[in-house]
């Protein structure tokens, strides 16, 4: 599936369509796909696979085998920012930030929340 049509899909469920919350979606549509493209780069880090579609959100791409594109290896400051900016469109999503980010080995969360990557 394209960047396009899982940007629409992300839109079609997102319960605030304000120019934030869609400016987040980009910027994490944006970093998923950097990883996706570079996945040769990413092999050499510690990573964590990572559901561009999330399956809280949509169950029916949770599988890989059947969905291969859903998913994306990212580095753990990387996997912890992604949530951090999907968090800011979906409020059910701050559950599972705060579950990752204690995976992270930077404490800071506000540093890695203003990273760029």
């Amino acid at each position: 599936m394209d960047s396009e049509t899982i940007y629409q899909l992300m839109l079609e469920k997102c319960p605030n369509k304000d120019n934030k919350s869609i400016h987040n979606l980009k910027r994490y549509l944006k970093i998923c796909f950097y990883y996706k493209q570079n996945d040769q780069k990413v092999n050499e880090e510690i990573c964590e696979n990572h559901h561009i579609l999330p399956r809280s959100l949509f169950p029916e791409f949770e599988n890989q085998s059947k969905n291969p594109w859903n998913i994306v290896k990212l580095p753990i400051k990387a996997h912890v920012l992604v949530h951090y900016i999907l968090s800011k469109s979906f409020s059910q999503m701050w559950n599972s930030f705060f579950l990752i980010s204690g995976r992270c080995p930077h404490k800071n969360i506000r540093m890695i929340a203003n990273a760029r990557i």
